[in-house]
């Protein structure tokens, strides 16, 4: 699983918790420079934890999951 996601376009929908500790993973230093690019976090919350962490990284982050699917070229979604 670990190299379909080496540096892959990945979004996700869902900012709560998990999404919070998924993104501390990918920018710990133990991806380096495998780590996927993280194109955008959807949530309706834009509140939740792991979406302002995204935003606050820069990371595009939306309140309508649908506004994921014209992110180009879109890999995986989470």
């Amino acid at each position: 699983m670990i190299e379909r996601l080496e540096k892959a376009n990945v979004v996700m929908v869902g900012g709560g918790r998990f999404c919070l500790a998924l993104l501390k993973s990918f920018f710990s230093e133990n991806f380096g420079e495998k780590k996927p690019n993280i194109l955008g976090v959807a949530d309706l919350n834009p509140e939740a934890v792991g979406y302002v962490y995204a935003r606050n990284k820069g990371i595009f982050t939306t309140t309508d999951y649908k506004d994921l699917f014209k992110i180009e070229p879109l890999y995986i979604i989470f």
